[in-house]
């Protein structure tokens, strides 16, 4: 009976258990739309200007049918619409108004955008509906322009052509990504093309591509379009750059640099511009600007050969994805074939934390086997010092407000400073040529010789092991 009894039991877990799996599974790809099979999700708007407004339609293409997509809608629109392909009214999902799914994979959008002057100069941003948690992987612009015609539009997407009719302008932008800025001046200005990876708009030439070879070097500066004027204060978003008609070739290289680091480490907050700051002035050969880009150069200068250096800094210019402080260490430790969190450590830290290596090697103690902490830093070999001392019977105190470390067995009692070039044992006081303790990431670490001439360890090491016992 109670072998029947179990079957039962184990034949209705498993039927839940599927059950719930499915449910999962149905949920999972109802709201998942960014998933792979929608990559391809595009998008074209037409913009249509009147005297005091624009009027946007936008069709996104490429959804996923069935599944429920949140329209986001930025505060300047008015007369909100969302349409199916033919026209009818789309069916709100939820008690929530924008929440809407596509039967054929479309959904069409319509709204105004109020514009009472324009003056010398008007820019759009966030300025579309977006879908929350979608990635756009095209966007087609086209602007019919039938009120201001003396002026230009530009986008931060290529522009793909301009027709001159009788009664109105059109501009046709086209390129890889979601919605970039939309800018008008009523000046009108000539598009340029580069073959450095970006364009430019201007009253006349003003840039010449061999002024940019460390941008031309890069293999995946994205498209820019820059626009050089008097008519509006500078501005940066996304694909879009407005400086002024005063900048410098060099002061724009500088920026164009800034701003392909910043995408590469989008991921990053952007706070964390010594980042940019670093491989900027790396590629530039120039100073850093910030003191924690400062310090990384200084240290990977002392630290590194010429040719480490160029290895690694080559390794990541090549780098066709996003990069990350992980992704960084990375390739240094493949290069030096050693584990570094360099890159981790300093994004995590607002002050600087210097290079250092993990040994890997396996630690052996008095015989026992024990988790491995020892660090290189240059050429030395750093062992934490409360956790080794504490093997031995010593108990390790750190008075930080003192800057002081106390030691103590039962025989024996030290005391170390971190400023100072002596320790006292048994309130003997003993002069040192250097400071025995090294400060690293916030714990306290000391030198193989001192551990041997203070401590009485000997330390052994070879290619795959370290041994630390008590010198006889």
């Amino acid at each position: 009976m109670w072998r029947a009894f179990l079957l039962i039991i184990i034949i209705l877990s498993a039927s839940i258990s599927g059950m719930l799996f499915w449910q999962w599974e149905a949920f999972s790809e109802q709201k998942d739309p960014d998933s792979s099979e929608t990559s391809n999700i595009t998008q074209s708007i037409s913009i249509y200007t009147a005297s005091n407004e624009l009027s946007v339609h936008q069709k996104v293409s490429g959804l996923a049918e069935g599944v429920i997509y949140e329209a986001a809608l930025p505060q300047q629109l008015f007369n909100f619409k969302c349409v199916d392909t033919n026209g009818n009214p789309c069916i709100a999902e939820s008690e929530e108004p924008y929440f809407y799914s596509s039967e054929d994979g479309q959904l069409h959008f319509s709204y105004t955008i109020p514009v009472e002057d324009r003056g010398n100069s008007f820019l759009l941003d966030h300025w579309t509906v977006g879908l929350v948690d979608t990635s756009i992987s095209k966007t087609h612009i086209e602007v019919t322009e039938s009120v201001n015609r003396d002026g230009t539009w530009m986008a931060g997407l290529p522009l793909q052509g301009y027709k001159e009719k009788e009664y109105i302008d059109y501009f046709s932008f086209e390129g890889s990504g979601d919605v970039s800025p939309l800018y008008w001046q009523a000046s009108p200005l000539t598009y340029y093309e580069t073959d450095t990876g970006f364009n430019y708009y201007a009253e006349q030439p003003v840039l010449e591509s061999s002024s940019f070879e460390a941008i031309s070097e890069l293999n995946d500066f994205h498209n820019l379009s820059i626009v050089i004027t008097d008519q509006h204060q500078p501005y940066e978003s996304g694909s879009l750059m407005i400086e002024n008609k005063e900048i410098t070739e060099k002061a724009l290289e500088h920026k164009l640099l800034i701003h392909y680091y910043h995408n590469k480490f989008a991921s990053l907050e952007l706070a964390e511009d010594w980042l940019a700051d670093v491989f900027v002035a790396q590629t530039l050969g120039n100073e850093a600007h910030t003191q924690k880009g400062k310090a990384i150069l200084s240290d990977m200068n002392e630290k590194l050969s010429e040719f480490e250096l160029d290895l690694f800094f080559s390794s990541i210019h090549n780098e066709p994805h996003e990069l990350t402080a992980e992704k960084l260490d990375s390739a240094l430790t493949k290069i030096m074939e050693l584990r570094t969190s360099f890159y981790t450590l300093n994004s995590q830290s607002d002050d600087f934390i210097p290079l250092f290596y993990y040994d890997d090697r396996t630690l052996i103690v008095q015989g026992e086997e024990k988790e491995n902490n020892v660090i290189y830093e240059g050429a030395r070999s750093l062992f934490p010092l409360k956790e080794t001392l504490e093997y031995f019977g010593y108990h390790v105190q750190y008075l930080p407000e003192q800057e002081t470390v106390l030691i103590q067995n039962k025989d024996k009692s030290y005391r170390f400073y971190l400023n100072k070039n002596i320790f006292i044992l048994n309130e003997d006081n003993y002069g040192l040529l250097q400071n025995p303790l090294t400060m690293m990431y916030g714990s306290i670490y000391m030198e193989k010789q001192w551990l041997d001439s203070i401590f009485n360890l000997q330390i052994e090491e070879n290619s795959s092991e370290i041994s630390i016992s008590v010198n006889q």
